[in-house]
């Protein structure tokens, strides 16, 4: 099976998010697979720590490190 997009693509998409701290997208959650809002709190190369915002059901939750293949929007 031939991958679709070789490692250096991969990365250069990676690379093309211009996330930011405090800024709001739309993932899917880890667990259950919702789509969720969350806050960015710190932007690592590949993936990012993200807060849950207090008007989702899912507030309480620990931080999470989401990879940004998750992301499916930005707000």
């Amino acid at each position: 099976m031939k991958n679709i997009l070789d490692k250096i693509k991969l990365n250069k998409i990676y690379e093309s998010y211009k996330l930011t701290e405090n800024q709001a997208v739309y993932i899917h959650h880890p667990i259950t697979e919702d789509i969720v809002k969350v806050l960015v709190k710190k932007v690592n190369r590949n993936n990012f720590v993200a807060t849950v915002e207090e008007s989702s059901p899912y507030y309480g939750q620990p931080d999470l490190i989401i990879d940004k293949t998750k992301i499916v929007g930005l707000a």
